[in-house]
């Protein structure tokens, strides 16, 4: 079995339904074991939230960025995790996947 390629999905929590349909489309992805996707509903209760998300980012090799006016508006997808991903995408480390979920003009 080849080793899973890491996918951070970031997304707004607005936009869950969304998050679902892309899930389930990677689903036969995974279960191939050429993707392992994480988002932030894999986080454990208790668990540093702000840790887990800035590990997986780090780990990750493709971060798909779920476009809608909810992630405009999201000071943590955009202050952190576009951030972040426009940095790791620039140095080589990841590559930065924009889905446009819905009309953000």
């Amino acid at each position: 079995m080849p080793t899973p390629v890491e996918v951070f999905l970031s997304y707004s929590h607005k936009d869950e339904r969304l998050l679902q349909k892309l899930r389930n489309h990677l689903a036969p992805l995974e279960q191939r074991g050429f993707v392992a996707a994480w988002h932030d509903r894999r986080i454990m209760p208790g668990e540093d939230w702000e840790r887990a998300i800035s590990a997986q980012l780090g780990q990750c090799r493709i971060i798909l960025l779920l476009i809608s006016d909810n992630f405009i508006a999201s000071d943590y997808c955009n202050g952190v995790e576009v951030k972040t991903a426009l940095e790791k995408h620039a140095t080589g480390e990841a590559r930065v996947i924009p889905i446009v979920l819905s009309d953000v003009a």
